[in-house]
């Protein structure tokens, strides 16, 4: 499965809601893997699964998310993704995607920056993907 972003050196996509209590508490640590892992190339990505669109943009700004979430109120993203990798059903999941726009890892709950650093530090020491030349069809 490809998923968008493939160009980014890392890629971090997190689902939550504002009424969800880990939720809350993870939101300092994405907002701090973003900025902390940004200039590496890590990107977060999250998917906003509130009903109410201003609640999710209330939360995003509260929490000074700094970083683009996807609004997803009926689970159709998170269903996009393969059977059995995270439980859609709990809030925050989050997945990792790599430079090739491969999972890389995956977790149900919430997860810290020095968590991450874990799973990111790898995947950036990875060598870039070789660029293939296109011939002419």
């Amino acid at each position: 499965m490809r998923l968008p972003g493939a160009a980014v050196r890392g890629s971090r996509r997190s689902a939550w809601a504002s009424w969800c209590g880990p939720c809350v508490a993870e939101a300092p640590e994405l907002a701090r893997i973003q900025r902390v892992w940004r200039d590496r190339g890590v990107r977060v990505l999250g998917l906003d699964n509130d009903a109410d669109s201003g609640r999710g943009l209330a939360f995003q700004k509260k929490h000074r998310l700094g970083y683009p979430s996807l609004r997803d109120p009926h689970g159709q993203l998170g269903g996009a993704l393969p059977k059995g990798l995270v439980n859609l059903q709990a809030l925050p999941y989050t997945i990792v995607v790599d430079r090739q726009g491969r999972i890389a890892a995956s977790r149900t709950g919430p997860v810290a920056e020095a968590e991450m650093a874990d799973v990111l530090t790898p995947l950036l020491k990875a060598p870039r993907p070789q660029r293939t030349a296109r011939t002419p069809g």
